[in-house]
């Protein structure tokens, strides 16, 4: 998987080019999950990093959800298959046999 910082776009093998223009939230998350595939983040680690707010459940439990089941739509070639992201019991992270490039 290719980060392109400079057009705002991942490059993944089966899908092309994924254009994240206007998608910020989306984005941020990804490029979150690419720098330490692997490393599982908790909930309140991606409010904190992703909305720059604390942790409340109820408000953002079901917007990580949304935004994480959005991110697999864009990025993964069969999302009922999940090659990518992935949950862990406290949290989520990218798989950690994903060649990562990232490109300014």
């Amino acid at each position: 998987m290719v980060f392109d910082a400079g057009s705002h776009s991942v490059l993944e093998r089966k899908k092309g080019r994924v254009d994240f223009k206007n998608q910020f939230i989306l984005l941020d998350m990804l490029r979150l999950f690419m720098r330490q595939p692997g490393h599982v983040y908790s909930k309140e680690f991606l409010v904190k990093q992703v909305w720059k707010q604390e942790y409340d459940p109820a408000v953002h439990d079901n917007k990580i959800y949304v935004t994480i089941k959005r991110l697999r739509k864009l990025i993964e070639p069969d999302y009922e298959k999940p090659r990518y992201i992935f949950r862990a019991k406290n949290g989520y992270y990218l798989n950690k046999n994903t060649k990562v490039l990232m490109e300014q």
